[in-house]
């Protein structure tokens, strides 16, 4: 019973970070897969079954390793020079990432109150903002309250507005059909680039490679399930929604006044998770980085969102469309690195804390040396 409990746990923190805004609006599965026309829902189970392997991988290495934090990860991967370059792309992607789930919030408020995108970012902004200023250590805890809700609203949404619909499957496929293929790997890619550092996390509940395969598994489930219940009405109004930042929720307000509630709160718990969970990494790095005291950490999370807040103006529909795939493209690197890493560790390579202390220790020694000489 306990081991469901932490599997469940892994699985609802992980599905969380994926479901951001670009998955919650429909803009990524617009963007990435369903303007292939049904097809697309191929690369749709392709990119979960990726999502469910590489998450499997990355904590294996983790406790294979003895892995505790996200530099050591990078550091067995790409060793001590080249990571510290992904590092910084990294902190990069956390960065655009929280922008983008800004610049989705103020789209939001602004295709459903009519409040002005630029107004509606602050608010957003001033809401992340207090959050961190209260804390943010039950980020997981969060997550496992709000992940399953937003799965369960989300396929009801889905499914909901797909058969209130008229049923006509709109094929528009704009590119080559084995361009899917491709979608899938780069999706799963650039979600990847920001979830490794929260499943590197997690370690600490992770007791065994068991718990992390069921924990993974079910977590791709859950996010390739939502996935294809949402897709389902974006297909059938692609057309008439194709050129909206908030597509969801364009269809979800022609069906009553319920489902457009139910919808805001979907997306909004989405939204929020996410930024919180990425303006508090990347404001962890950067306090490492300066080694800031109390009033520096303060200082650190308003220069972080007032910066995010600016770029969010460019619009979210952009980031998608431009930021994200260009994510995925280096996020492809990571992911051959992980695939690559796991087979030297299932080999038996050498502990990384083991080789790093053994390491130290010989410094240290040749230091002595040199002391006493």
């Amino acid at each position: 019973m306990k081991n469901l409990s932490i599997i469940f746990k892994i699985a609802a923190t992980y599905t969380a970070v994926i479901l951001g805004a670009g998955f919650a609006s429909g803009q990524e599965l617009m963007s990435f897969f369903i303007r292939y026309g049904i097809p697309g829902f191929v690369g749709i189970i392709g990119a979960g079954f990726l999502l469910f392997a590489i998450a499997y991988f990355v904590m294996a290495i983790c406790l294979k390793q003895n892995i505790g934090n996200y530099d050591e990860l990078l550091i067995f991967l790409f060793g001590d020079k080249l990571s510290m370059l992904v590092e910084i792309f990294v902190a990069f992607s956390f960065f655009a990432f929280s922008s983008a789930m800004l610049s989705a919030g103020g789209a939001a408020l602004n295709q459903a109150f009519g409040i002005g995108k630029v107004m509606g970012i602050l608010i957003f902004a001033a809401l992340c903002f207090i959050t961190l200023l209260k804390g943010v250590d039950g980020i997981i805890n969060t997550n496992v309250i709000l992940a399953p809700l937003m799965v369960i609203s989300g396929v009801f949404i889905g499914l909901y507005a797909f058969m209130q619909g008229n049923g006509n499957v709109a094929h528009n496929p704009e590119v080559a059909i084995q361009n899917v293929f491709s979608s899938a790997l780069l999706y799963a890619s650039f979600n990847i680039v920001t979830a490794v550092s929260v499943l590197v996390a997690l370690k600490s509940t992770i007791n065994s490679k068991k718990t992390a395969f069921w924990s993974s598994l079910m977590g791709g489930v859950l996010i390739t399930v939502m996935a294809i219940s949402i897709s389902l009405p974006l297909l059938t109004n692609y057309n008439s929604v194709r050129n909206l930042e908030i597509p969801m929720l364009q269809i979800a307000m022609g069906h009553g006044d319920f489902l457009p509630y139910l919808y805001l709160l979907t997306l909004t718990a989405a939204m929020f998770t996410t930024a919180v969970a990425n303006f508090f990494t990347l404001n962890k790095w950067l306090e490492v980085k300066i080694k800031g005291n109390i009033k520096g950490n303060i200082f650190v999370t308003v220069f972080i969102i007032i910066f995010s807040a600016i770029f969010a103006n460019l619009g979210f529909t952009n980031f998608v469309h431009i930021a994200y795939p260009m994510f995925g493209v280096v996020g492809l690197v990571q992911v051959v690195a992980i695939i690559k890493g796991y087979i030297k560790s299932s080999l038996g390579g050498e502990n990384i804390m083991d080789k790093r202390k053994k390491l130290l220790t010989k410094v240290r020694t040749h230091a002595n040396i040199m002391h006493v000489d």
